[in-house]
């Protein structure tokens, strides 16, 4: 086998190894959040890999008030997961309605994210 075509074997190897890795599991926001209040979500981010994921955050961003919410960095064993929570303060002068938003696991390796929809009331 050539040099060229075993490099290539092995970059493939390493892309497929990445594909369908998907680490934000299911996601529970108890809403509808009143204004003037702390809100929480709560986020499962899953490892299927062989290695630790380091220094992984949550981010949940909703885009028409410009706010973003970020969990405290936290690491997951290989092959385990772990519930994070986020604490947004929500502020009394939001106006009431349904917001488009992002909701993000992440790290300095990876990134997977979901458009969701956040209630204030």
């Amino acid at each position: 086998m050539s040099k060229s075509l075993a490099s290539l074997l092995l970059v493939f190897m390493l892309a497929a190894a990445f594909v369908n890795f998907h680490p934000l599991g299911r996601y529970y926001l108890d809403e509808p959040y009143q204004r003037g209040t702390f809100g929480q979500a709560y986020v499962t981010v899953q490892n299927p890999t062989n290695d630790k994921l380091d220094d992984v955050n949550i981010k949940l961003i909703i885009y028409d008030l410009g706010v973003q919410y970020t969990s405290i960095p936290f690491d997951v064993p290989k092959g385990d997961s772990r519930l994070s929570m986020i604490h947004m303060p929500i502020s009394r002068n939001v106006q009431p309605g349904t917001y488009i938003s992002r909701l993000t696991v992440s790290n300095d390796e990876f990134r997977d994210s979901k458009h969701i929809l956040v209630t204030i009331v």
